[in-house]
């Protein structure tokens, strides 16, 4: 059982229906996103005002998107991931379970420990060892994958 079904069962809580859970993750996902996007402007050593004059913005419009209180446009996270030297890459992906279970029978790869694995599964584990690259790039440390 790990440390959230701990909690979950301790405080009496219900795990959160598949739909929740699904927009607790996007959620994340955006706010990783804005959380890289931040961490390339400082290895950079770009200021906000500079981030802001080459999008026509002033600083304190820079400080609002990175402090994510908002829920910015993706033409602001464009401009801003432009002013900082990022690309990016978006992914969609059906997340409704019977997708996922149907597409185990269709698509199938093999993981490190020879189990099948859905191509949708195969695709999260690859964008879930992405960002842990990245996060430890971001740390100077190396991930444990390479």
């Amino acid at each position: 059982m790990d440390t959230n079904d701990q909690l979950t069962e301790l405080l009496g809580l219900e795990e959160p229906a598949p739909q929740d859970a699904l927009a607790i993750r996007l959620a994340e996902q955006d706010e990783c996103l804005l959380d890289e996007l931040v961490a390339m402007r400082k290895r950079k050593g770009l200021t906000q005002t500079a981030v802001g004059e080459a999008i026509g913005r002033d600083q304190a419009a820079i400080s609002n998107f990175e402090r994510l209180g908002g829920d910015p446009h993706m033409s602001t996270v464009r401009r801003y991931a432009l002013a900082v030297g990022a690309s990016i890459s978006h992914v969609v992906q059906d997340a409704s379970p019977k997708t996922i279970a149907h597409g185990t029978q269709w698509i199938a790869g093999l993981s490190r420990s020879d189990k099948p694995v859905s191509g949708t599964e195969s695709a999260l584990q690859t964008h879930d060892q992405e960002v842990w690259k990245t996060r430890a790039s971001q740390l100077e440390v190396q991930y444990a994958e390479e």
